[in-house]
């Protein structure tokens, strides 16, 4: 998969991106499935694709339960977001009613980092 000058698995994740997986890309990702990670497969190296944001979800939990297992300092960011150059006054506005919760709508950024 990590031959230099093929685009093969570029294409494949292209096609995935926009929901147009064929069954030669299919047979691709199968015949690179390991079911038991193990070398530079491990959890914290191996490119690990979803198809739903709750098995991402699931996953991240994963990881930074192996992480905190080990002692590692994990910082949560919380933004602290504001209007920069706005025509209107904004004192009193509450940014939380303007930024979406909805990760579909932010680009796929979460509120909470």
């Amino acid at each position: 998969m990590r031959q230099q000058g093929s685009t093969t698995f570029k294409d494949l994740l292209n096609a995935l991106r926009i929901g147009e997986l064929q069954s030669e890309h299919f047979a691709i990702l199968m015949n690179h499935l390991n079911k038991e990670p193990t070398g530079e497969f491990v959890i914290v190296k191996a490119l690990r694709i979803y198809p739903t944001n709750q098995q991402v979800y699931n996953h991240n939990k994963t990881v930074l339960e192996h992480f905190r297992a080990r002692g590692v300092t994990i910082n949560k960011i919380i933004a602290q977001d504001s209007l920069v150059d706005s025509t209107r006054k904004n004192d009193n506005i509450d940014l939380n009613n303007i930024i979406p919760s909805d990760i579909n709508k932010t680009g796929g950024l979460p509120k909470k980092l």
